[in-house]
C-alpha cells in the first residue's frame, strides 16, 4: 500500500528537478526565480498547522 508519506516524497523528488526546495519549521517553500509565473516551480507546501496561533506544534 502506498501511503501519503511515500508520494509526498516522490512529489518533491520530482518538484526538485526543476525548483528549490526551501524547508521551514511548518513546511517547505519552492522557488524557481528562472521561471515566476510557473506554479508548481513557485509555491508552499504546508505540513504543519498551528492550532493556537504560535507556529508551534500543538498536541490533543
Amino acid at each position: 500500500m502506498t501511503s501519503l508519506k511515500n508520494v509526498l516524497e516522490l512529489d518533491f523528488a520530482y518538484l526538485e528537478t526543476f525548483t528549490s526546495r526551501i524547508d521551514k519549521s511548518w513546511g517547505s517553500i519552492f522557488c524557481n526565480a528562472s521561471n515566476p509565473y510557473y506554479y508548481d516551480a513557485n509555491h508552499a507546501h504546508v505540513s504543519v498547522v498551528s492550532l493556537n496561533g504560535s507556529g508551534a506544534k500543538t498536541s490533543r
